[in-house]
């Protein structure tokens, strides 16, 4: 699983970005997150409301620099597209499965 911890979320012109750290998996070109979430992959407690999302990954910023990849740790920028951008704020965990990119 895929989790992506929010820390701010941006438009530029058409365009989406949300920042952020990944707490878990590795982030690529094309991962596609399906759900927004409060709580995090590995809480015990449930999830109150999980949103589906269906959102792509089309870029990935880290350090000024434009990355293939974000591996699980580190903090970056993505460029998303799609379906449930109103869901996405700050402190919202996006989810995909791995291997989705």
């Amino acid at each position: 699983m895929i989790d992506f911890l929010i820390d701010e979320c941006r438009q530029d012109g058409g365009d989406q970005f949300v920042s952020g750290m990944l707490c878990a998996g590795t982030i690529v070109l094309g991962t596609e997150f399906v759900l927004a979430s409060d709580t995090p992959t590995d809480s015990n407690e449930p999830d109150k409301e999980p949103r589906p999302v269906k959102l792509l990954v089309r870029g990935i910023m880290a350090y000024d620099h434009q990355l293939q990849e974000l591996p699980q740790g580190m903090s970056g920028e993505l460029l998303v597209e799609g379906e449930g951008a109103e869901a996405i704020r700050k402190g919202v965990f996006l989810r995909a499965h791995a291997g989705s990119g």
